[in-house]
């Protein structure tokens, strides 16, 4: 089903048909409030954000300080990545609600089946992921460019008032979505 193709009747009827199976009802949304809740959709980051990139990073940093790339995003490398529990138990208790989980990453695209491994490994629901294209040049760009041009892509016109909120880490990407009104949770310095 598209993205698009969600609407939130079916999100309710969705969440009432299961609410009585939920583990503890109390913890999650009422069924009666979200009859005026439009909002279905919440888009994690995935770097510094649902995944911890310490050990990954400090294997791609060079003496000088800068960053190699090519180590970066090496597949072989995605593994070092540790799950960021608290993150992902997030996403999959909105999940669990019935929101649409979507992932903007920075990530580059070459690594996508790597990190799907990585992501159902560690349990990590999603409908959507968004990841940085190859040969393209968007492969190039700022993060906050870069998802921004997904978020006008993806979430045109009214769309965007899908967006219950985000979870990022770098800080200019924070800007970005709270400068397109979205509530974001800076789960990190960044």
């Amino acid at each position: 089903m598209d993205l698009k193709e969600i609407t939130m009747d079916v999100l309710e009827e969705e969440l009432w048909d299961h609410y009585s199976e939920l583990p503890n009802p109390l913890w999650y949304a009422q069924p009666h409030k979200i009859k005026h809740m439009k909002k279905d959709v919440v888009i994690f980051d995935l770097d510094g954000t649902l995944a911890l990139i310490d050990d990954r990073r400090a294997l791609a940093t060079k003496p000088n300080g800068k960053m190699d790339w090519d180590t970066f995003f090496d597949p072989d490398n995605i593994k070092l990545d540790l799950p960021n529990d608290p993150v992902i138990q997030m996403a999959q208790t909105l999940d669990a609600q019935g929101f649409k989980i979507v992932i903007f990453s920075g990530r580059s695209k070459a690594t996508k089946d790597v990190t799907a491994d990585w992501l159902d490994k560690h349990n990590v629901p999603f409908h959507i992921m968004k990841m940085r294209p190859t040969g393209h040049p968007w492969a190039f760009m700022p993060d906050d460019k870069l998802k921004q041009g997904w978020l006008d892509d993806i979430f045109n016109g009214d769309q965007k008032n899908r967006i219950l909120c985000v979870f990022d880490d770098r800080q200019k990407v924070v800007d970005m979505w709270r400068n397109n009104g979205l509530t974001c949770f800076q789960v990190a310095p960044g």
